[in-house]
Protein backbone atom coordinates (compact mmCIF):
# COMPACT_ATOMS: atom_id res chain seq x y z
CA UNK A 1 0.00 0.00 0.00
CA UNK A 2 2.70 2.45 0.93
CA UNK A 3 4.42 1.95 -2.46
CA UNK A 4 1.10 2.64 -4.22
CA UNK A 5 1.78 -0.24 -6.63
CA UNK A 6 -1.65 -1.13 -8.03
CA UNK A 7 -0.42 -3.82 -10.43
CA UNK A 8 -1.41 -6.92 -8.47
CA UNK A 9 -4.69 -5.55 -7.20
CA UNK A 10 -5.77 -4.29 -10.63
CA UNK A 11 -4.84 -7.58 -12.28
CA UNK A 12 -7.15 -9.43 -9.89
CA UNK A 13 -9.93 -6.84 -10.05
CA UNK A 14 -9.97 -6.64 -13.85
CA UNK A 15 -10.43 -10.41 -14.02
CA UNK A 16 -13.78 -9.93 -12.26
CA UNK A 17 -15.24 -8.20 -15.33
CA UNK A 18 -13.05 -9.54 -18.13
CA UNK A 19 -16.10 -11.22 -19.65
CA UNK A 20 -19.86 -10.88 -19.10
CA UNK A 21 -19.83 -14.40 -17.61
CA UNK A 22 -17.16 -13.38 -15.09
CA UNK A 23 -19.05 -10.19 -14.24
CA UNK A 24 -22.17 -12.23 -13.50
CA UNK A 25 -20.24 -14.91 -11.60
CA UNK A 26 -18.36 -12.49 -9.34
CA UNK A 27 -21.42 -10.33 -8.54
CA UNK A 28 -21.35 -9.51 -4.80
CA UNK A 29 -18.34 -11.74 -4.15
CA UNK A 30 -15.58 -9.19 -3.55
CA UNK A 31 -14.13 -8.76 -0.08
CA UNK A 32 -11.10 -6.54 0.44
CA UNK A 33 -8.51 -7.36 3.05
CA UNK A 34 -5.94 -4.83 4.20
CA UNK A 35 -2.97 -6.04 6.21
CA UNK A 36 -0.07 -4.35 7.91
CA UNK A 37 -2.08 -2.02 10.12
CA UNK A 38 -3.08 -4.41 12.90
CA UNK A 39 -1.11 -2.43 15.50
CA UNK A 40 -2.57 0.91 14.39
CA UNK A 41 -5.38 2.05 16.68
CA UNK A 42 -7.10 4.01 13.90
CA UNK A 43 -9.81 2.55 11.71
CA UNK A 44 -8.57 1.75 8.19
CA UNK A 45 -10.60 4.58 6.65
CA UNK A 46 -8.70 7.00 8.91
CA UNK A 47 -5.25 5.94 7.69
CA UNK A 48 -3.92 8.21 4.95
CA UNK A 49 -1.97 5.49 3.11
CA UNK A 50 -5.07 3.27 2.91
CA UNK A 51 -7.27 6.12 1.67
CA UNK A 52 -4.67 7.12 -0.93
CA UNK A 53 -4.30 3.55 -2.22
CA UNK A 54 -8.06 3.01 -2.44
CA UNK A 55 -8.46 6.38 -4.20
CA UNK A 56 -5.85 5.41 -6.80
CA UNK A 57 -7.50 2.01 -7.23
CA UNK A 58 -10.91 3.63 -7.59
CA UNK A 59 -9.70 5.67 -10.57
CA UNK A 60 -9.39 2.43 -12.53
CA UNK A 61 -11.94 0.26 -10.70
CA UNK A 62 -15.04 2.18 -9.57
CA UNK A 63 -17.27 -0.93 -9.56
CA UNK A 64 -17.43 -1.46 -5.78
CA UNK A 65 -21.22 -1.30 -5.50
CA UNK A 66 -21.60 -4.15 -7.96
CA UNK A 67 -18.88 -6.50 -6.73
CA UNK A 68 -18.76 -5.96 -2.97
CA UNK A 69 -20.06 -8.68 -0.69
CA UNK A 70 -21.68 -6.61 2.02
CA UNK A 71 -22.91 -9.51 4.16
CA UNK A 72 -19.99 -9.94 6.54
CA UNK A 73 -18.52 -6.45 6.42
CA UNK A 74 -20.00 -3.02 5.76
CA UNK A 75 -18.04 -2.67 2.53
CA UNK A 76 -20.23 0.03 0.99
CA UNK A 77 -19.91 2.31 4.00
CA UNK A 78 -16.19 1.58 4.25
CA UNK A 79 -15.46 2.43 0.61
CA UNK A 80 -17.51 5.62 1.00
CA UNK A 81 -15.32 6.73 3.88
CA UNK A 82 -12.13 5.78 2.06
CA UNK A 83 -13.11 7.83 -0.98
CA UNK A 84 -14.82 10.84 0.60
CA UNK A 85 -13.32 13.48 2.86
CA UNK A 86 -15.02 13.31 6.24
CA UNK A 87 -14.98 14.78 9.69
CA UNK A 88 -15.06 12.30 12.55
CA UNK A 89 -17.63 13.16 15.21
CA UNK A 90 -17.56 10.57 17.96
CA UNK A 91 -18.66 7.26 16.44
CA UNK A 92 -19.93 8.99 13.30
CA UNK A 93 -18.26 10.23 10.13
CA UNK A 94 -19.74 13.38 8.61
CA UNK A 95 -19.51 13.85 4.82
CA UNK A 96 -20.60 17.01 3.03
CA UNK A 97 -23.69 16.44 0.86
CA UNK A 98 -22.01 17.62 -2.36
CA UNK A 99 -19.09 15.27 -1.80
CA UNK A 100 -21.43 12.38 -1.06
CA UNK A 101 -23.62 13.13 -4.08
CA UNK A 102 -20.58 13.21 -6.40
CA UNK A 103 -19.39 9.91 -4.93
CA UNK A 104 -22.81 8.31 -5.39
CA UNK A 105 -23.22 9.57 -8.95
CA UNK A 106 -19.85 8.17 -10.05
CA UNK A 107 -20.26 4.80 -8.37
CA UNK A 108 -23.88 4.25 -9.32
CA UNK A 109 -22.97 4.94 -12.97
CA UNK A 110 -20.18 2.34 -12.70
CA UNK A 111 -22.59 -0.11 -11.08
CA UNK A 112 -25.17 0.40 -13.85
CA UNK A 113 -22.45 -0.17 -16.46
CA UNK A 114 -21.47 -3.44 -14.78
CA UNK A 115 -25.12 -4.55 -14.51
CA UNK A 116 -25.47 -3.96 -18.24
CA UNK A 117 -22.25 -5.86 -18.99
CA UNK A 118 -23.46 -8.82 -16.92
CA UNK A 119 -26.84 -8.80 -18.67
CA UNK A 120 -28.87 -7.93 -15.60
CA UNK A 121 -32.59 -7.42 -16.01
CA UNK A 122 -34.21 -4.18 -14.91
CA UNK A 123 -35.53 -5.98 -11.80
CA UNK A 124 -32.05 -7.25 -10.88
CA UNK A 125 -30.54 -3.79 -11.36
CA UNK A 126 -33.33 -2.18 -9.32
CA UNK A 127 -32.80 -4.71 -6.52
CA UNK A 128 -29.08 -3.90 -6.36
CA UNK A 129 -29.83 -0.17 -6.37
CA UNK A 130 -32.18 -0.66 -3.41
CA UNK A 131 -29.49 -2.64 -1.57
CA UNK A 132 -27.01 0.20 -2.02
CA UNK A 133 -29.48 2.85 -0.85
CA UNK A 134 -30.42 0.66 2.12
CA UNK A 135 -26.78 0.83 3.25
CA UNK A 136 -27.17 4.60 3.55
CA UNK A 137 -30.82 4.63 4.61
CA UNK A 138 -30.52 5.84 8.19
CA UNK A 139 -27.90 8.48 7.30
CA UNK A 140 -30.02 9.81 4.43
CA UNK A 141 -33.19 9.91 6.55
CA UNK A 142 -31.51 11.97 9.26
CA UNK A 143 -29.98 14.35 6.70
CA UNK A 144 -33.33 14.84 4.95
CA UNK A 145 -35.27 15.25 8.20
CA UNK A 146 -32.87 17.84 9.61
CA UNK A 147 -31.97 19.55 6.30
CA UNK A 148 -28.35 18.87 7.23
CA UNK A 149 -25.51 19.97 4.97
CA UNK A 150 -23.82 16.63 5.50
CA UNK A 151 -24.70 13.01 6.08
CA UNK A 152 -23.43 11.04 9.04
CA UNK A 153 -22.31 7.45 8.56
CA UNK A 154 -21.53 5.01 11.32
CA UNK A 155 -19.71 1.80 10.43
CA UNK A 156 -21.66 -1.15 11.74
CA UNK A 157 -24.92 0.77 11.94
Amino acid sequence: METKDLTGALKSLKLLYSTPVNARHFYERLVISVSGYDNDSRNLEEIGEVKEFITLLDEQFPYWFYFFNNEEFNSVEWITLCLCDFQKQGKFYSIENDTFNDFLEKHLAAMFFMCQLAGFSKDETDALTRKIFNCYQSALKVAARTCAKSIKIKIGE
